[in-house]
């Protein structure tokens, strides 16, 4: 018997979706959606391939985006504020 460490880490359903759609905002922030592949997003989250289908991926972007759209609001208003006060 090995005394190496397991390869994969169980994780309860929440922890490993965070640790999936975190992998899957880094990888779309740097590329888009087509040329993001499900071994892509297994990899970056140190998952399987088996626990991702390409539908999964799809519903990964959908619930990425709204994470993105509000870390970039506050930017966004306060440029819109900073054009405002400026006219």
């Amino acid at each position: 018997m090995s005394d190496a460490p397991p390869r994969w880490n169980r994780l309860e359903r929440d922890a490993r979706r965070a640790q999936i759609l975190a992998a899957a905002r880094t990888l779309f922030s740097k590329r888009r959606y087509s040329a993001v592949s499900t071994q892509d997003i297994a990899d970056e989250a140190g998952v399987a391939r088996g626990l991702l289908s390409r539908a999964q991926v799809q519903t990964l972007l959908e619930g990425v985006m709204p994470l993105i759209a509000r870390e970039l609001l506050p930017a966004v208003l306060a440029a819109r504020d900073r054009r405002r006060s400026s006219v």
